[in-house]
């Protein structure tokens, strides 16, 4: 299992990736990613796709990482892009109302079953 820990200081962002258990396995012990710096470097249109990825993560690893990493997202409030759609749903629902009502089509009702020991 693994956590991300996220502070927000002075200077910028300081990630914490902390693994449950450290190189020798033993409960309650953890162990933390060793710090890494981002360099960036100019590259040319098309050139990108033979450099080396910024960072590798194994299948196993990487999965449990990246939905720790989510989680301590999260903290920080929804995403903008979640919110943008939840509008744009809301906003095309209430237009297919209007266009309900414009053309004089009613609205779907819940059916009415039948009751099993009368036939009604």
């Amino acid at each position: 299992m693994f956590e991300v820990r996220i502070n927000l200081t002075e200077r910028g962002y300081c990630l914490y990736i902390y693994a449950q258990r450290g190189p020798t396995g033993h409960p309650g012990e953890w162990a933390i990613a060793k710090p890494m710096t981002i360099e960036f470097q100019t590259i040319t249109e098309g050139e990108g796709t033979m450099l080396e990825p910024s960072l590798k993560l194994n299948h196993l690893e990487g999965e449990s990482i990246l939905t720790a990493l989510k989680k301590a997202l999260s903290m920080f409030g929804p995403d903008d892009s979640v919110a943008m759609l939840k509008g744009r749903i809301s906003a095309m629902e209430n237009h297919i109302g209007d266009l309900r009502k414009l053309l004089k089509i009613e609205e779907d009702k819940p059916t009415r079953k039948l009751r099993p020991d009368t036939g009604e």
